[in-house]
């Protein structure tokens, strides 16, 4: 599904997931860290599909750019 996924949505892109959420308690150094997977069991794109000019690529220095501008990376729907 991922490969398909890859092919079908850029950031940006409006899509619905249905699937599983699991959280792990692990330890380091003494200290309690939280890791939490998805696991997508269907994925539904919304809305037209994205221009490139609309969503253009993702690279890690547009990233590290809307970082600098005061942008975070909070989750929306948390």
């Amino acid at each position: 599904m991922a490969e398909i996924a890859n092919q079908l949505i850029r950031s940006g892109s409006q899509i619905y997931v249905e699937g599983r959420i699991t959280t792990q308690k692990y330890q380091k150094d003494g200290v309690d860290h939280f890791s939490t997977s998805i696991t997508a069991e269907s994925l539904q794109v919304l809305g037209k599909k994205p221009t490139d000019s609309e969503y253009p690529a993702f690279t890690p220095k547009s990233a590290e750019a809307a970082n600098k501008a005061g942008e975070d990376d909070d989750i929306p729907f948390w």
